[in-house]
This record gives C-alpha cells, structure tokens and sequence, in this order.
C-alpha cells in the first residue's frame, strides 16, 4: 500500500514538473497518460522525449510495440524512434540484475506530445487508451531486442557466473498510419487478431533504421536429443503436474495447474481493467458469470479474455493469448433481480486457441444435476479474488476447498439467504474465513471425478460486513448442471 502510494505521489509531482517545462514557444497540452507506471514525458533541453520503462523483462525476444495518437500532421517523412534508453553496458547490468530496462521515445515534432494509445509486449497488450478523433495521425514504433546466455565463453561481466547475457540483436522499427480524411478503401490496421481493430487506418511499415549485433562465439558440441513424450493438450480437466504449500486463506497455484482459469478484462479508456474470472470450456468458448457484464451494462466489444496467465503483474509470461470477444451471451433468464439463479454467461472468442501446458479446458459437467448427491462432497474455487490484505485483485490466483451444503442449510444460517438460493443455486462453504471474494465472481466451483475436474458451478453472490467479503458464511453459486443443455447449446 505505501509503495501504491508513492508511485501515486510521484506521478503527480512528475505531472507538476511536465507543466512548468519551457514551452520554446509552441502551446503545449500534456495528453492524459494511461499507464502512469510504465510511460513518462520528459524534457531533454530540445523539446520532449518519452521514456517507456519495463520490470520483469524476459531473457531471450522481447518485442515491444508502442502507438500514439497525434493531432498535429507530421509533414516530414520522419515519424519518431524507439531504442534502448541506456548504453548497452548499463542495459546489460540491468537485465542480469533483473532491474527494470527502460528505452527512449523520440517523437517526429519535438514540441508535440502525442498521446499514448497503446504498449504491447510480445504480442501481449499491457495498455490500451482511446485514440484521438479524426483528423488524427497514428503512429507505430516497434524495437526488437534479442537476448542470449553464452556459456562455456569469458563473461561480458566477470560478475556473472556461468555465462554472459548480452543483446544479440536490437533493432527499431517506426512506422506511420495517416488517415485526416478516412480512406475510402480502409484496410485492418493491425494483423494481431489480440489486438483492438480500427479499421480506418491504414499501414505503413518502413524498413528498419539501425541494427546493433555482438560477435558470434562459434563452438562444436555433442548434443543427444530425447524425444518428449506426446501429451494430448485436448485432454479436458487434466491439472498441471505441480505441487504447491498451503498458505493463509487457501493454496496458492503454480502456473500451469489449472489451465483452464480465465482472467476477463474490460476495455476503457485508461487501459484494461480486471472484471472477473472465467473457465475456458472449449477452444473458443470461456464460461463466466453474467453479473459481471449485466450490472455494468458491457458489450462484447468491451471485453477482453486472457488465457494462460498466472501472475497479473508480469506481462512478459510466456505462452499467455488474448482474445476479443465475438459474442457475448448472457442466459435469457438472467435479470438483476434474479441474481444468481441464471448468472452464467458464455463468451465466444473471435478466434480460436491453440492448447498447451498453459491453456487447456475444463470437463463440463456429465452426471446427474440433482444437488442431493452432492450435498457434504468439496468442491474447490480459485480465482485472482481479493485477499485477507485487503487488496481487490492478487497478482497470483489461490485455490480454496469448499463444502457443499443442503438448501435448509444455508437458510438455517441466515435469513438473507432466501432471497439468493433457488432450485438453481448451490450453497457452499466452510465459514471459517476463508472462500471466494469481490474479483473471484464468474470462476468455477469444481469437482474431482476419477482425476479429472469438472465444472459444476459458477461463483455467484456473498455475504459482506463492513465493506469486506464475510466468508464466515456461505457462499451461493449459479447451478451450470440446470443450464446444461443452454450451455452445450452454444459452445462453438
């Protein structure tokens, strides 16, 4: 909470300084910054620069892609550059440190500030911000920078042990898209079908302007290869081979354990905002609960799945997609007043995923929907929910048991429960303070049937006092085995 604090603090300052730069005689509106943490303006004595900063940067690609919305034309052939923002050497030291590398945005008028509009990273959006109106000019830039441990050779930094980290390649690449007048005959311009359309815009790429190697070390080695056994990723409800501690308020998961575990987001104009959880059923279909887009009134245009994530914070995790949202279906029984007796929705993605050790599907639910055989078995939930500290999303999802209990159970418990339990509902917990939380809603309850999980419920409606999640009670979950055949029904 201190650190959230200081780096509050120090954006308003930082805010403060943009404002008192000299202007050189051009009026100047700083634009609204989205990610306040990875981008900043500042000034170099000539005009302005930016200056985009990255934690967690993986070894090996990283490709980083920025796009700034600007409303002045650019009336030279030159549209800016992105590169490194520290000499090789200190970037170097940075990443075999695993301190966050920083790279320098030059824009093509000094004296404009165009607005940020987007930052992806291998592909992976991590800002997202509204473009300007048109007439506007949008601008690309992308830099490449390759990274490898060499072994077995003398170190660039006797520091290191075992090896020297290096870039191989660093390469910068800008590019211009400029529409004043909306083309008559747009083209997409963007191939990545993770990324947000705008079909008025059409692409420019320019050949790259600097490259950068390091000398190859040329060595023979005798290597054996043995063959990886096969693994059927199609295979539904297989959990990851992991073994994880118990910790406060439940287990905390190794990536990979339950690869079927969503993270849906919402679009706005300040970037992407974590909505709820979600369970992948099928190569294009995730299963959530319907609160989470009926309350906020949300299309399909305004959400955004990822799959294969684990830590929230670290954008640079590999194997990680996201998808757009073609439909967005949300059970034609559900209203607000009838909360959580139909709150399931499914989202169809506009594209189909690839399954891997990171994304694989959950089994749907095949055996009787009568609650009473299931009435004192455990089912789990796991989600990125808040936590004991307060927070409203965990950086890593936790997994909690929860015990199943009867109807007359739950109402036996608490008068409020009446107005949330039905035929279609499912009432679990353990009341002892630990369970699903604000964030968790749309998450599975699942079941263990001969090794594999099933989904038998989604997460639904709590109780809170003071604010705070009460999980001293029970916790009620929209019954997926009486919305079986609707669900079946549009799975695509």
């Amino acid at each position: 909470m201190l650190d959230a604090v200081w780096r509050t603090c120090a954006f308003f300052i930082f805010l403060c300084h943009i404002w008192r730069l000299p202007r050189n005689g051009v009026a100047q509106q700083v634009p609204p910054i989205a990610c306040p943490n990875y981008f900043q303006y500042l000034s170099d004595g000539n005009g302005y620069i930016g200056r985009i900063t990255l934690p967690n940067v993986p070894m090996g690609t990283t490709r980083l892609n920025l796009r700034f919305s600007q409303q002045v034309p650019v009336q030279s052939n030159y549209f800016g550059r992105l590169s490194l923002y520290q000499d090789q050497q200190a970037t170097i030291n940075n990443l075999e440190r695993g301190l966050p590398i920083s790279y320098r945005v030059d824009f093509p008028i000094p004296n404009v500030l165009p607005k940020l509009t987007r930052i992806a990273v291998n592909g992976l959006d991590i800002c997202l911000a509204s473009e300007y109106p048109p007439p506007s000019t949008v601008l690309d830039l992308q830099h490449t920078l390759h990274t490898t441990t060499v072994r077995g050779t003398t170190p660039l930094n006797s520091n290191l042990e075992g090896g020297a980290i290096f870039p191989v390649t660093t390469n910068s690449f800008p590019s211009q898209n400029f529409n004043p007048f909306l083309q008559q005959n747009p083209q997409p311009m963007l191939t990545n079908p993770n990324a947000i359309q705008n079909p008025f815009l059409t692409s420019i790429r320019q050949t790259p302007t600097t490259t950068t190697s390091q000398p190859t070390v040329v060595r023979t080695e005798l290597r054996t290869q043995i063959p990886s056994p096969v693994v059927d990723y199609s295979q539904c409800g297989v959990e990851g081979n992991t073994v994880t501690p118990f910790i406060h308020g439940g287990i905390e998961l190794a990536r990979g354990q339950l690869p079927w575990l969503a993270a849906v987001y919402r679009k706005q104009s300040s970037g992407l905002r974590f909505l709820c959880g979600g369970s992948l059923v099928s190569s294009n279909t995730v299963i959530t609960a319907a609160h989470c887009f009926k309350l906020k009134s949300l299309s399909a245009s305004q959400v955004v799945v990822y799959l294969g994530r684990h830590n929230l914070e670290n954008y640079g995790e590999i194997g990680v997609v996201s998808r757009d949202i073609r439909n967005l279906l949300i059970h034609p029984d559900y209203s607000g007043k009838s909360l959580p007796d139909a709150d399931v929705a499914i989202l169809q993605m506009q594209t189909s995923v690839s399954f891997s050790e990171f994304i694989r599907p959950i089994c749907l639910w095949n055996e009787s929907s009568d609650n009473s055989l299931i009435v004192g078995q455990t089912a789990f939930v796991a989600g990125w929910g808040a936590d004991e500290k307060g927070r409203e999303v965990t950086a890593l999802p936790k997994m909690v048991d929860a015990s199943i209990v009867s109807d007359n159970e739950c109402l036996r418990s608490s008068e409020v429960y009446s107005k949330l339990t039905t035929p279609r509902t499912i009432c679990a917990g353990n009341r002892d303070g630990t369970g699903p939380c604000m964030g968790d809603s749309g998450g599975g309850l699942m079941l263990s049937r001969n090794g594999l999980w099933m989904l038998r419920g989604v997460v639904s409606a709590g109780l809170t006092s003071q604010g705070q999640c009460d999980l001293s009670q029970y916790v009620i979950y929209c019954d997926l085995a009486k919305h079986i055949a609707w669900v079946r029904s549009n799975i695509s």
